[in-house]
C-alpha cells in the first residue's frame, strides 16, 4: 500500500495459495537473490526462518518465487526482464 510516493504497508497473500515457506522465498529473492546477485546465502537465510526446512522444496519454492518474478512482467508486455533471468541463471546454477 502507498501513501503517497512512499511505501507504508505490504499486504502478503501468498499464505492463501502457498506455504509460509513460498511467502519466504518471495521475501529472499528480493532481500538476498536481487542485492546479491547470489544464490550461496539462500539456504542459511531460509535455516534462520524455519528451523529445518527441506532443502529440496525450498528450493522449489525459490525457483517457483523466481520464475514468477520473470513470468509476470511478461505477460505485462514487459522487456525488461534481464536482471530477473539472470538471477533465475544464478539460482538454478546454484541447485544443481
Amino acid at each position: 500500500m502507498f501513501q503517497g510516493d512512499t511505501v507504508c504497508s505490504v499486504i502478503d497473500f501468498t499464505p492463501e495459495i502457498a506455504s509460509e515457506l513460498y511467502g519466504l522465498c518471495q521475501f529472499l529473492y528480493w532481500n538476498v537473490l536481487w542485492q546479491e546477485e547470489s544464490a550461496s546465502s539462500l539456504y542459511a537465510w531460509g535455516k534462520r526462518y524455519s528451523e529445518q526446512p527441506d532443502e529440496e522444496l525450498f528450493n522449489c519454492f525459490m525457483l517457483q518465487a523466481s520464475l514468477f518474478r520473470v513470468t509476470g512482467p511478461l505477460l505485462n508486455g514487459s522487456s525488461n526482464v534481464d536482471k530477473r533471468i539472470k538471477l533465475l541463471d544464478i539460482l538454478l546454477a546454484a541447485i544443481r
